[in-house]
């Protein structure tokens, strides 16, 4: 991995976590909201802009223009021969609840996450560009979403628990877990355009726990389209959300 997004990726991840700690300590991490930590994920980006003393420009919640709705969660910009050009996108989760009955949701919405950072992320024209996906969760909302789980979503859930080695998105292949086929269709109601393959590797996790607490944990993978994927088109959604 490349050591300005390895840097950006444990940056991130150590802002949730310290997020996480506060919250355990004064035991008001449940009503933690996604909105302060999109803030503290712009403070840790520019942290690291800092330290290599560069003049980025940091956007939250933006919107790309071939997207006719929803926003990538951190954007970070820089100037190359008086252009702005972005390089580094993140999405963010936050799991808190751990009911069973939403669990098919929190799937699907972390799928789109990944499916929406690959299709922003073209490694083979722009290999300096990064893309991460970033999940906090406490330990009892990820065993009941994913390391518990084995029916439908048993290959997503598989590729998400894998903590080393790069893990092979084929949506296709992967039409007939029910969290894909929702993303999928989601994401082609935002006018997002899908890449058919993606690729991802766990960049960084970190733990906290205090006594009589259970466990917060961060994981940020790095996720990009490669090289010899393709787009989706209408007819190859068409195949993948049909019931």
């Amino acid at each position: 991995m490349p050591k300005l997004e390895a840097e950006m990726a444990r940056s991130l991840s150590l802002m949730l976590l310290s997020y996480a700690a506060h919250g355990l300590g004064t035991e008001t991490l449940s009503g933690l909201g996604e909105i302060t930590l999109r803030d503290g994920l712009v403070a840790a980006a520019a942290a690291v802009g800092a330290r290599r003393q560069a003049a980025w420009i940091i956007e939250r919640e933006h919107q790309p223009q071939d997207w006719n709705r929803g926003e990538v969660d951190l954007t970070v910009w820089r100037k190359r021969s008086k252009r702005m050009r972005w390089f580094c996108a993140a999405e963010l989760k936050w799991w808190r609840k751990d009911d069973s009955n939403n669990a098919s949701n929190r799937r699907a919405e972390l799928m789109r996450d990944f499916i929406r950072a690959g299709a922003v992320y073209p490694r083979l024209l722009q290999p300096d560009k990064m893309a991460f996906v970033l999940l906090l969760s406490t330990k009892t909302s990820w065993s009941t979403t994913v390391a518990r789980h084995d029916a439908g979503d048993a290959a997503l859930c598989r590729h998400w628990k894998s903590a080393y080695g790069e893990q092979i998105w084929d949506i296709a292949v992967m039409r007939t877990c029910p969290a894909v086929r929702a993303a999928v269709r989601d994401l082609h109601g935002m006018g997002v355009q899908m890449p058919n393959i993606i690729h991802s590797r766990l960049a960084f996790s970190v733990c906290v726990r205090q006594q009589r607490s259970e466990p917060a944990v961060v994981r940020c993978w790095s996720v990009w389209k490669p090289q010899g994927s393709t787009f989706l088109n209408d007819a190859g959604v068409t195949q993948i959300t049909a019931d």
